[in-house]
């Protein structure tokens, strides 16, 4: 089959609705981007591009193993040279690089065979500046694998159309628009990061976060980094340090959004400007009076508040959310829309999208903006130690706290078996326990060791372990280990153990209470 039948198999195909032989790659990602023939569409791929580099992070060979992956690109190629062509009035006549060699001797000394330059085509002289072949291969592979802003098929395309043209390229290349939509699903530009990357883009639970009404939404986090889809998202209000670079804690905002992802975020943006305005007003409608007293609260979250049909027809929600400034392009909000992470199995619960996964025009526009508000760039080379500095602290917090509870557990359990609470008495299993709680620091498993060695209950008596287990009890803090220290000291100063010894751990144990160190202190010290 010729280049140009390859144009017209792939094209037709694609107006048609029908498949292509292996099938099209992200087809219905596609679908999104309006392909309407316009020199805005070129735009549109470019945005389309990067959403596939930023999530997927396709490696040359290992993308061009599937044929689906390469059927993409084919169409993409024959889609963005017709759209020059009906911008010149003039079809493209397409070449093979064999073809084009023949054309152009020299064409092989410039470009190797290979799959980027396997298709190229030609216009009317008299329409190009200068420029014989257009490999719009080799164009959009060098998007998709770059995060080189500059090398746009905008751009690229534009070079050859008409002088003048109000569609050529400008002295600096465009930022690309965004689609409105084009991340609206998981099969639209977003597949959840694997294990690894989603502790490295972890929220970190902020302080207050442990029994706050928030911690819903903070501990549905990496679900929503795992199951969720992508909504564009619009800033309604948010706490004030969230604008400032300095500041390094999350705190709370208002977001609206649509669960479709088909408003655009401009549409967004004006909405949450009337929203904001309802703030602690006075409304006669029930929806509208429910929304006014939410924004004015500011301490009680919600979670998927409807808007209601006087502001917009459209089904829109609103929800609080936390914003963790790591998530954010300098830690910082500045652009009112960002991408929103949702879940149909957690609804009205949302999240930012991390910013390292953003489209790169996105997180560009965003610093512009920081850069714009601030008179300068806002240094961010030092956020990632920050970040895992943040994270490591919340893991050592989180780990020391589940120990904890599984140390209290075992702890309660050792007591069942020592006492024989409901269950055979049983010394030997109350030791077992008490060990595996000692290990992951409980002072009084610790203190209850040394108590079954001194006794010999379950173990061989030996009073040099009781003194050691009770010793790391007490110096643990341990009120009851600190009682048996000075006690067992008093009862066995035969043993080297001298008078002062006992009353330092007797008094340390009468500070915090307890009496039976009292009477022995005054039996025994006055």
């Amino acid at each position: 089959m010729t280049a140009t039948l390859n144009a017209l198999y792939y094209v037709n195909a694609w107006e048609a609705d029908t498949d292509v032989a292996d099938g099209l790659a992200h087809r219905a990602m596609l679908k999104k981007c309006r392909l309407d023939y316009s020199v805005a569409s070129l735009s549109r791929i470019d945005a389309f591009l990067d959403a596939l580099r930023i999530t997927y992070k396709p490696a040359r060979d290992a993308f061009l193993d599937h044929p689906e992956n390469q059927n993409l690109l084919y169409f993409l190629a024959f889609y963005v040279g017709e759209v020059v062509g009906r911008a010149l009035g003039a079809p493209p006549l397409w070449l093979s690089y064999e073809d084009a060699t023949k054309i152009a001797p020299d064409h092989d000394q410039m470009f190797s065979a290979c799959f980027e330059t396997s298709v190229c085509c030609r216009y009317p002289d008299d329409l190009t500046a200068k420029v014989d072949f257009f490999m719009p291969l080799y164009a959009l592979f060098t998007r998709l694998l770059s995060a080189d802003s500059g090398k746009s098929i905008r751009f690229s395309a534009g070079l050859f159309l008409p002088l003048g043209s109000d569609a050529s390229p400008s002295a600096t290349t465009p930022t690309p628009a965004f689609v409105p939509g084009l991340f609206g699903s998981a099969r639209s530009g977003y597949s959840p990061p694997d294990a690894a990357a989603r502790r490295q883009h972890r929220l970190v639970r902020p302080w207050w976060g442990n029994g706050h009404k928030m911690s819903i939404l903070l501990d549905s986090a990496d679900r929503l980094m795992n199951t969720g889809r992508l909504v564009w998202g619009t800033l309604v209000q948010a706490n004030k340090i969230l604008f400032e670079p300095e500041y390094q804690i999350g705190a709370g905002g208002e977001v609206i959004y649509d669960p479709s992802g088909r408003l655009p975020p401009e549409e967004l943006v004006a909405l949450a400007s009337q929203l904001f305005a309802l703030k602690g007003t006075a409304q006669r409608n029930a929806g509208l009076a429910a929304l006014s007293a939410h924004l004015a609260d500011e301490m009680t979250p919600a979670f998927g508040m409807d808007i209601p049909p006087p502001l917009c027809p459209q089904p829109l929600k609103l929800s609080s959310t936390y914003f963790d400034q790591f998530f954010l392009p300098d830690g910082m909000l500045t652009l009112r829309h960002f991408p929103l992470l949702i879940s149909d199995d957690l609804p009205g619960l949302v999240m930012i999208l991390p910013w390292q996964l953003w489209p790169v025009d996105l997180a560009g526009q965003w610093r512009a903006a920081s850069e714009s508000i601030h008179g300068r760039r806002i240094d961010s080379s030092d956020w990632k130690k920050r970040y895992d500095d943040a994270v490591q602290r919340e893991h050592t917090r989180r780990t020391a706290a589940s120990n904890a509870d599984a140390a209290i557990q075992l702890y309660e359990e050792g007591l069942l078996h020592y006492h024989g609470r409901g269950i055979p008495q049983d010394f030997v299993q109350a030791r077992h326990l008490w060990e595996r709680a000692a290990e992951l620091g409980d002072t009084n498993s610790l203190n209850n060791l040394g108590i079954l060695y001194e006794a010999g209950q379950g173990v061989t008596p030996d009073l040099q372990k009781s003194i050691s287990f009770y010793r790391r009890a007490a110096e643990g803090g341990s009120l009851l280990a600190q009682f048996n220290m000075g006690k067992t000291y008093l009862r066995e100063r035969d043993s080297g153990i001298t008078h002062a010894e006992a009353k330092q751990w007797l008094q340390m144990a009468a500070r915090q209470g307890n009496e039976e160190a009292v009477n022995l202190l005054l039996r025994h010290f006055r």
